[in-house]
Protein backbone atom coordinates (compact mmCIF):
# COMPACT_ATOMS: atom_id res chain seq x y z
CA UNK A 1 0.00 0.00 0.00
CA UNK A 2 1.45 3.23 -1.22
CA UNK A 3 1.22 6.43 1.69
CA UNK A 4 -1.49 7.91 0.90
CA UNK A 5 -3.64 4.44 0.96
CA UNK A 6 -3.70 3.65 -2.38
CA UNK A 7 -3.21 -0.32 -3.19
CA UNK A 8 -0.98 -1.49 -5.82
CA UNK A 9 -0.94 -4.60 -7.39
CA UNK A 10 1.32 -6.16 -9.73
CA UNK A 11 1.90 -8.81 -11.93
CA UNK A 12 3.21 -9.61 -15.03
CA UNK A 13 1.92 -10.15 -18.43
CA UNK A 14 2.74 -10.21 -22.16
CA UNK A 15 1.92 -9.67 -25.47
CA UNK A 16 -0.33 -12.19 -27.66
CA UNK A 17 1.69 -15.44 -27.75
CA UNK A 18 4.73 -14.70 -25.62
CA UNK A 19 4.73 -15.97 -22.11
CA UNK A 20 7.05 -16.68 -19.38
CA UNK A 21 10.44 -16.74 -20.59
CA UNK A 22 10.14 -15.42 -24.13
CA UNK A 23 10.44 -11.45 -24.86
CA UNK A 24 8.29 -8.95 -24.26
CA UNK A 25 7.02 -10.05 -21.04
CA UNK A 26 6.41 -7.55 -18.72
CA UNK A 27 5.69 -5.61 -15.76
CA UNK A 28 1.96 -4.01 -14.99
CA UNK A 29 0.87 -2.62 -12.27
CA UNK A 30 -2.64 -0.99 -11.39
CA UNK A 31 -3.83 1.06 -8.05
CA UNK A 32 -7.10 1.25 -6.53
CA UNK A 33 -6.93 4.18 -4.27
CA UNK A 34 -9.28 5.12 -1.22
CA UNK A 35 -12.61 5.33 -1.69
CA UNK A 36 -12.49 4.38 -5.11
CA UNK A 37 -14.41 0.62 -6.33
CA UNK A 38 -12.25 0.45 -9.44
CA UNK A 39 -8.49 -0.30 -10.14
CA UNK A 40 -6.96 2.18 -12.31
CA UNK A 41 -5.91 0.84 -15.80
CA UNK A 42 -3.08 -1.22 -16.42
CA UNK A 43 0.87 0.82 -16.77
CA UNK A 44 3.53 -1.61 -17.74
CA UNK A 45 6.14 0.10 -15.48
CA UNK A 46 9.50 -2.44 -15.65
CA UNK A 47 10.16 -4.37 -19.54
CA UNK A 48 13.26 -4.60 -21.58
CA UNK A 49 13.30 -5.85 -25.09
CA UNK A 50 15.07 -8.83 -25.26
CA UNK A 51 14.44 -9.93 -21.98
CA UNK A 52 11.24 -11.46 -20.00
CA UNK A 53 10.18 -10.45 -16.75
CA UNK A 54 8.49 -12.44 -13.81
CA UNK A 55 7.31 -12.45 -10.19
CA UNK A 56 7.16 -8.61 -8.79
CA UNK A 57 7.30 -8.29 -5.61
CA UNK A 58 5.63 -4.39 -4.35
CA UNK A 59 7.42 -3.07 -1.15
CA UNK A 60 6.67 0.59 0.40
CA UNK A 61 8.79 2.20 3.09
CA UNK A 62 8.77 5.45 3.99
CA UNK A 63 7.14 7.14 1.12
CA UNK A 64 9.16 4.98 -1.81
CA UNK A 65 7.49 2.59 -3.76
CA UNK A 66 9.53 -0.75 -4.21
CA UNK A 67 8.98 -2.70 -7.07
CA UNK A 68 11.42 -6.40 -6.89
CA UNK A 69 10.98 -8.68 -9.65
CA UNK A 70 13.00 -11.58 -11.69
CA UNK A 71 13.87 -10.95 -15.45
CA UNK A 72 15.85 -13.30 -17.71
CA UNK A 73 17.21 -13.11 -21.35
CA UNK A 74 14.46 -14.32 -23.42
CA UNK A 75 13.96 -17.91 -24.66
CA UNK A 76 16.86 -18.40 -22.56
CA UNK A 77 16.00 -20.26 -19.69
CA UNK A 78 16.86 -19.28 -15.84
CA UNK A 79 20.54 -19.38 -16.24
CA UNK A 80 20.18 -16.24 -17.55
CA UNK A 81 18.18 -14.81 -14.68
CA UNK A 82 18.82 -11.65 -12.55
CA UNK A 83 17.02 -9.27 -9.57
CA UNK A 84 15.79 -6.15 -11.03
CA UNK A 85 14.70 -3.19 -8.66
CA UNK A 86 12.17 -0.29 -9.65
CA UNK A 87 11.36 2.82 -7.20
CA UNK A 88 8.81 5.19 -7.43
CA UNK A 89 8.09 8.51 -4.96
CA UNK A 90 5.60 9.35 -6.55
CA UNK A 91 3.37 6.27 -5.65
Amino acid sequence: MAADGTMLCAWFHGNEGSGTGRNSVGIFVSRLAPGRDRWSAPVEVSVRSGWSAQNPVLYADAGVVYLIHTEQRANKGQGTSRVVQVTSEDG
